[in-house]
């Protein structure tokens, strides 16, 4: 028989505050990034921008 206890639910996120996005702000710009999406790689490699799902898999294996 299924368990049927309900399962609390939290929904409650953090707070998006200015302070936040300030230091987030700072980080990019330390970085260099100017734009969205940036992925970094395990290895460091970074790239920008939307890219094809086959080629992000490539590239998220390494085999790009």
């Amino acid at each position: 028989k299924p368990d049927s206890t309900p399962v609390a639910k939290n929904d409650s996120k953090p707070p998006c505050t200015a302070e936040a996005m300030e230091r987030n702000k700072a980080l990019e710009a330390s970085l260099g990034f100017k734009g969205t999406p940036y992925l970094v790689r395990y290895d460091g490699m970074v790239i920008a921008g939307i890219w094809q799902e086959e080629d992000l898999i490539l590239w998220i294996d390494d085999k790009e």
